[in-house]
């Protein structure tokens, strides 16, 4: 017979440990966008939170700047926290911010397809300021517009082989 003492009771969490994608290089992932009015998230990882110098106490300010160097727009990413400037945004204790005239301004300046995750690398990180670069190819182009459809067409025909299969054949 089963003892009380041998139970666990109530409905069992299946909570599984994120792992994080990069923990070795500084990204900040640009999360897809929403509907129309969902707030435009960046999260900033763990290896960025150590080496730009974040406390993670709800105080953290960051910022990002845009530069012409050689005829090329670059950009950097900082903790702001200890310069007064009316355009830092508070970094959550979770490591992410949210301000939607910066995110729509890091997608025109990379081209990046906001419906998905963006990826950015900092690199170059010194006193508490990093260059920031795309780290994966998810800008907008036509190739990856030609990739969706050919994967769409791809799933309309297997749908077809599904439904042109015999009822008889089919193993329930």
């Amino acid at each position: 017979m089963i003892k009380h003492n041998e139970l666990v009771f109530g409905i069992p969490t299946q909570r599984s440990k994120n792992e994080e994608k990069y923990p070795e290089q500084s990204v900040l992932t640009m999360l897809a966008t929403g509907d129309k009015g969902t707030a435009r998230k960046i999260d900033v990882n763990t290896c960025a939170v150590n080496l730009l110098g974040f406390n993670l106490d709800g105080k953290d300010a960051v910022n990002f700047a845009f530069n012409m160097e050689e005829g090329e727009k670059v950009v950097y990413f900082a903790n702001t926290t200890l310069i007064e400037n009316p355009s830092n945004v508070r970094l959550t204790k979770q490591a992410t911010f949210s301000n939607k005239k910066m995110y729509d301004y890091l997608g025109k300046v990379f081209d990046l397809d906001t419906t998905k995750d963006n990826e950015l690398l900092i690199s170059d990180i010194s006193d508490n300021i990093g260059k920031v670069t795309v780290l994966l190819d998810t800008t907008t182009t036509e190739e990856t517009a030609t990739e969706e459809v050919v994967e769409e067409e791809t799933a309309v025909e297997e749908a077809v082989v599904v439904e042109n299969t015999p009822a008889d054949s089919l193993n329930y």
